[in-house]
């Protein structure tokens, strides 16, 4: 059997861009790559482009990727996006997302007869990447939504015990090769994450305006008119970008904004509420509690106990 190579990149660059974790060669020209992005920080990186075909599995977290028609089309956990196209583009972590997962890279050129010869023999057929490619990405990128079909073939790889690794991985990437062949196309995929990029770009102001304005409870109606947008496209694309409703966004940012004020700051509990847009400290209590299962005066009375 051919032997495996594994790449240990180093950890610490992780702060500051994406960076390969692990990455197995598991038949020529076919690599598994475990990726990680921390949270709380923008990251993009390059597709292979021409000549290669790449599958990316998200665990946690979210990617982002602009088509060549203009469309944007987000990824969360669970889903699979595929991805085939004659041009390098730049797949992005949206900030405050991150992103943790697995991406399977074919150089179509170098695996093709590799992955005929294996699949003849193992499935008593072939398997062509180049047809498998060109069938499933005709607009240049497909997704399939999370679903239990697919999501069992990837999950295991991310807790192998090294031992078995070298073989398990191959033997996935078979696993996953047969399931895309007999896949139609049609169950799983869906269109609701894919948006114009200019309109993409307006909800990412409005978030910022949103975060600008933490003091003041902006509404719906209100943003949409700032920004020319529909109060619809303002809320499906901004929960597809962001992984919530606006409301729920802002709530859980108010909240660990106030955490973060709580623990490092002097700012009184009444001033706190002021900044992230509550007029009334009782309320502002009442949701914090609500959403951190503890109260901010209790908050604050450990982050002074522990200085």
């Amino acid at each position: 059997m051919e032997r495996y190579e594994l790449y240990n990149y180093n950890k610490d660059v992780f702060n500051r861009q994406l960076e390969h974790k692990l990455c197995y060669n598991v038949l020529p020209g076919t690599e598994i790559i475990v990726n990680e992005a921390e949270k709380n920080h923008s990251y993009k990186f390059k597709s292979k482009g021409r000549g290669y075909f790449e599958i990316y599995h998200c665990m946690k977290g979210r990617l982002e990727y602009t088509r060549n028609d203009g469309k944007c089309v987000c990824i969360e956990a669970g889903d699979i996006m595929l991805m085939y196209s004659d041009y390098k583009r730049y797949i992005s972590v949206p900030e405050g997302d991150g992103y943790y997962g697995i991406s399977v890279e074919i150089e179509i050129g170098t695996a093709e007869k590799a992955v005929y010869d294996v699949t003849s023999s193992i499935f008593g057929y072939p398997i062509s990447v180049k047809q498998l490619a060109e069938r499933l990405c005709q607009t240049e990128c497909m997704v399939i939504r999370s679903h239990e079909a697919s999501g069992y073939i990837f999950y295991d790889l991310y807790n192998v015990r090294e031992a078995a690794v070298e073989g398990y991985c191959r033997l996935k990437v078979l696993e996953l090769l047969l399931f895309l062949d007999g896949y139609s196309g049609n169950e799983f995929v869906s269109d609701k994450m894919y948006f114009y990029k200019d309109q993409v770009e307006i909800v990412r102001k409005a978030k910022k305006y949103l975060i600008d304005n933490l003091d003041r409870h902006i509404t719906l109606e209100e943003l949409a008119k700032k920004f020319y947008i529909s109060q619809t496209a303002l809320k499906s694309i901004f929960k597809n970008i962001y992984g919530a409703p606006v409301d729920s966004y802002m709530r859980e940012y108010r909240m660990n904004t106030a955490e973060y004020l709580l623990k490092t700051t002097e700012l009184s509990v009444s001033e706190i509420a002021a900044k992230v847009g509550y007029e009334s400290p009782s309320r502002f209590s009442a949701v914090y509690k609500k959403y951190k299962n503890q109260s901010p005066s209790g908050v604050r009375k450990i982050a002074v106990s522990i200085s």
